[in-house]
């Protein structure tokens, strides 16, 4: 399997520190874009793809997204909660 890498904002994250970027989108509109992009715009670099790989089955197993989930909440409901005491914060 080879994963396809386009330069985006994304940077090194993906690649915990390696420098390597992704598109996030819907399939249809990945299949579009490789339809009618050239090869020169894609990469498909061994080491990257494992490196990303690696990062996304860590991701996935220690269920990462859920704990970005959680803390966004309690992140959020302390704002709120400060933002019912002081008129700054809107």
């Amino acid at each position: 399997m080879c994963l396809y890498f386009i330069r985006s904002f994304l940077g090194k994250p993906i690649g915990n520190g390696h420098p390597m970027a992704v598109v996030v989108t819907r399939r249809d509109i990945a299949q579009h874009l490789l339809q009618f992009s050239s090869e020169s715009v894609f990469t498909c670099d061994v080491v990257a793809a494992a490196i990303g790989l690696a990062v996304l089955n860590t991701v996935r197993a220690e269920s990462l997204k859920f704990n970005a989930e959680a803390v966004g909440t309690f992140l959020r409901e302390g704002l709120r909660t400060l933002a019912s005491k002081h008129k700054v914060i809107g």
